[in-house]
């Protein structure tokens, strides 16, 4: 924990906790090995941040992945399903629906991370240096 900013410490407990329950939900899936993958290392990566630079750079990893994942499925979309679709218990009503899902959880790995990235390398840049007040 030392190193980490303490105003962000629950919330990354909070998605670290979101990213195994994710992850555990889909040991049911027929691809579920890339699914379990992705969470995993996003739960891994909202643990190891703040601790040196492999930290950040295992998040900026996980994230760039996500995004690029979730770019393809949302232009995979023949259509965008209604929100009552994707945000209900019910069965899913087709592939799109499936698809969109998946997109969105792909998007809050990849925005999450982002936000950890960022705010890894503004706090590095705040602890060195001045070099312009240097004679």
């Amino acid at each position: 924990m030392r190193g980490r900013p303490q105003p962000l410490l629950l919330p990354n407990l909070g998605f670290c906790a979101l990213f195994l329950y994710a992850m555990s939900v889909q040991f049911d899936d027929p691809d579920s090995i890339r699914w379990i993958s992705i969470y995993a290392a996003a739960a891994l990566a909202t643990q190891l941040w703040g601790r040196a630079f492999f930290g950040t750079l295992f998040a900026a990893l996980v994230g760039a992945t996500a995004a690029i994942w979730a770019a393809a499925l949302y232009a995979s979309l023949p259509r965008w399903p209604s929100r009552a679709e994707i945000f209900t218990t019910r069965p899913m009503t087709g592939d799109e629906v499936e698809v969109t899902r998946e997109a969105l959880g792909l998007t809050i790995v990849a925005v999450w991370m982002s936000l950890l990235v960022i705010l890894a390398l503004r706090r590095r840049s705040r602890s060195r240096p001045n070099a312009s007040a240097l004679p």
